[in-house]
């Protein structure tokens, strides 16, 4: 019998919590902005499960991949932490757009270079939105620090 490992790459994800009476409106919301920023959104049963099962631990009731096969890439090429790519700045805009419009309180944004079971960690960390920036940093290529982890973060923004 061939032990068959699954893993995926090269991805980010949106998760939160939100009031069941506004979810109509929170999801339209959470579509428009960042479909507007170039990205498209997956809802959980259109993810793969080896994805979804990966990040199990981190998830809310809702979660979705937000979708770009060339966002990532753009860290490659981020060296200053105050000048990122357009689309970097565009993706932190729409995080704050929609959690402040739908009033969401609890929610994560999960960057993935390269994740497989058992073999990959994570950096995890609680932040505030004027954070974003200097974190989304660390999965530069020219972020060195000890604890940099190129794999996979997951941040937690505060209220």
């Amino acid at each position: 019998m061939e032990n068959t490992r699954e893993n995926f790459d090269c991805t980010q994800f949106i998760t939160f919590n939100c009031c069941k009476k506004d979810e109509e409106n929170i999801l339209k919301a959470l579509y428009k902005i960042f479909e507007s920023s170039g990205f498209v959104c997956l809802p959980d049963y259109k993810i793969r499960k080896v994805k979804t099962e990966y990040f199990s631990n981190y998830a809310y009731d809702y979660f979705f991949e937000l979708d770009n096969d060339t966002f990532l890439g753009e860290f490659d090429d981020w060296k200053e932490e105050k000048e990122p790519s357009e689309i970097v700045n565009k993706f932190i805009k729409a995080i704050k757009e929609f959690k402040a419009c739908c009033n969401i309180k609890e929610m994560r944004i999960i960057l993935t270079e390269f994740a497989e079971k058992n073999i990959t960690s994570e950096t995890y960390a609680k932040i505030k939105e004027e954070q974003l920036l200097e974190f989304l940093f660390k999965m530069s290529i020219y972020y060195f620090d000890e604890d940099a982890s190129q794999a996979n973060l997951i941040l937690e923004l505060l209220n």
